[in-house]
């Protein structure tokens, strides 16, 4: 499970395919795949269509089964505790339809799942990340789901951020399984020793940290996510350039990384802190669960921009010696920030496309009691953001989150948050993982002082393709 990972306005309710959306052209070298996954599933798809759809129009229809019948189903999801299994044992309580788990390591899904499809494995439902979800669409390996009965309903709940990444091409393609926002974590505690008031700019930021090492009140008062992996280093600098007012590209893909521009500033800003004794040297090894054990032990005054639900740790009193002191914060400039969304998908490669949705609404919708409950299960466990409005303005999240975060500023937060591919409008670029891979280690290399913040913005400049 990953330790995770613009508001648009409210669309109401729109008809499936009558917003706009980005049009997010990405391509990707693959294995061998076969042909039924670019041809035979739309045939496959074109048959199910041809089916009388008021036959399938149910008022409530995650509690009435298809028409059609399986004897199995499967999901390959990335491995999390009990989770999928305990769903799939419901499922099949429910329903009488035995599924299966593939379980898979996080971090190796995209390769594991390409190889799957490429070995013509039959794979019902899986779960994406907003770095993959681009790429199973262009290969045909993601089912449109707008035709489906109750569709239009889930998209009318869903949270704006939510239901843009649900869209590709005008196309709904799946349902949000959980969301973070971005923000800043302070200790109320220690903030009281060094006046109490929160800067509104990063000079007065940086003068809060520097009173509060000259005092000792803290020896590194800023702790950060900056492990070389994933959501972490990257999507940190990302959010703080964000706050500051830019993004990294700029519509066209083109970098925002020059002299001048926020992205350099930033970094040069980030990396000061870290030459000067008040970023903890260790956040280089801190993923997000990490730097939230970090900060709970009080030593630190800020924790920089990352996912929202590492307060669940820092506030839970049998985890941490400052319970009830980390409060979550949008950072020196305001309500500004990112959000980013994982998303469950019924594959192109289903034995039975219905009956793939039933099963998708057990894990990303609703079950056939008519509740979200998997949506309820990971927010309360783990802190991970619901989907769907209802949950978030109904009352839900305040009832299993008050005891750990202030819920309605992670609401002004989730109002104010953009997604990741519009703060980074290259992410649905061929070219962006591998890139970012390269930015992980030269931020590294910048926060320890190897290069330069100009030398890395440069380098990075130089590793986008011409073409």
């Amino acid at each position: 499970m990953p330790e995770c990972i613009g508001r648009l306005g409210d669309w109401g309710a729109t008809p499936l395919g009558g917003r706009k959306t980005m049009v997010k052209s990405t391509s990707w070298n693959a294995p061998n795949l076969t042909r039924r996954h670019f041809l035979g599933a739309a045939t496959m798809v074109g048959a199910g269509a041809m089916l009388p759809r008021s036959v399938f129009a149910q008022a409530q229809p995650w509690a009435e089964a298809p028409s059609s019948s399986v004897d199995r189903l499967n999901m390959a999801m990335w491995t999390y505790g009990d989770v999928w299994p305990t769903a799939a044992k419901q499922f099949e309580a429910a329903w009488g339809v035995p599924v299966e788990v593939i379980s898979i390591p996080f971090p190796e899904l995209p390769t594991k799942m390409m190889s799957l499809y490429a070995a013509d494995e039959t794979i019902d439902i899986s779960l994406t990340s907003p770095a993959t979800i681009a790429n199973w669409h262009d290969l045909g390996l993601i089912e449109p789901l707008g035709d489906l009965p109750g569709a239009q309903a889930y998209v009318d709940d869903m949270v704006p951020t939510a239901r843009d990444s649900c869209f590709f091409d005008g196309e709904l393609v799946a349902l949000p399984f959980m969301g973070a926002v971005w923000a800043w974590n302070y200790n109320s505690e220690l903030l009281e020793k060094v006046g109490g008031k929160l800067p509104t700019s990063y000079d007065e930021l940086d003068e809060i940290a520097a009173k509060a090492k000259a005092d000792g009140i803290s020896q590194h008062p800023y702790v950060w996510c900056a492990i070389s992996s994933g959501e972490h280093i990257t999507f940190t600098w990302y959010s703080l350039t964000w706050n500051r007012g830019s993004g990294l590209f700029d519509a066209s893909g083109a970098p925002l990384l020059g002299e001048g521009s926020e992205a350099r500033e930033t970094l040069r800003w980030w990396a000061k802190t870290f030459a000067d004794g008040l970023s903890d040297p260790s956040s280089l090894q801190l993923s997000m669960d990490a730097s939230a054990r970090a900060f709970a032990t009080g030593g630190h005054l800020f924790r920089g921009p990352t996912q929202h639900y590492g307060l669940r740790v820092i506030n839970d009193p049998d985890q941490s010696p400052i319970a009830g002191k980390g409060v979550l914060w949008e950072g020196p400039l305001g309500p500004r920030t990112i959000t980013s969304w994982h998303l469950a998908y019924v594959s192109a490669n289903t034995r039975d496309r219905d009956w793939a949705w039933m099963l998708l609404q057990q894990v990303a919708g609703k079950t056939k009691s008519g509740e979200y409950e998997m949506a309820k299960q990971v927010a309360k466990a783990a802190g991970f953001g619901p989907g769907y409005k209802s949950l978030v303005e109904g009352g839900f999240i305040e009832d299993v989150w008050s005891s750990w975060m202030d819920v309605s500023k992670y609401k002004q937060l989730q109002d104010n948050a953009s997604n990741s591919f519009e703060v980074v409008n290259a992410f649905y670029k061929p070219w962006y993982q591998e890139w970012n891979q390269r930015a992980e280690i030269e931020l590294q290399r910048t926060l320890t002082g190897e290069i330069t913040a100009d030398q890395c913005c440069d380098n990075l400049i130089a590793a986008i393709p011409s073409n």
